[in-house]
């Protein structure tokens, strides 16, 4: 790998960027739900593999950030004269990318 400006850690996966080397993404661990970015979903990627998606797309990375999943999210209702709180299931851990341009992926 190259020298990596920024690392972020969640609840299953990793992401680092090399801002020396084109803003390069790498992404590694569980990739069952697709959300490494690699195109394909895999059970678990063990080590650093490049995120190519921004790249092929002529997209600058600005920052990167990784969340844990959260398990039994609440939702508050609003209305009928009243707030109520819902289960709303189960959250999984994401990846969130912002590009210089100013997107959100």
């Amino acid at each position: 790998l190259p020298p990596i400006t920024y690392v972020s850690i969640g609840s299953r996966h990793g992401a680092a960027v090399s801002l020396l080397d084109s803003c390069t993404l790498y992404v590694w661990g569980d990739g069952l739900s697709g959300n490494l970015g690699l195109g394909k979903r895999i059970p678990h990627q063990p080590t650093p593999t490049e995120c190519t998606f921004f790249k092929d797309r002529g997209l600058t990375i600005a920052s990167v950030s990784c969340t844990r999943g959260q398990r039994d999210v609440k939702r508050v209702v609003v209305g009928g004269g009243g707030i109520s709180s819902m289960s709303a299931g189960q959250e999984g851990p994401r990846m969130h990318v912002v590009t210089t341009d100013g997107g959100l992926w």
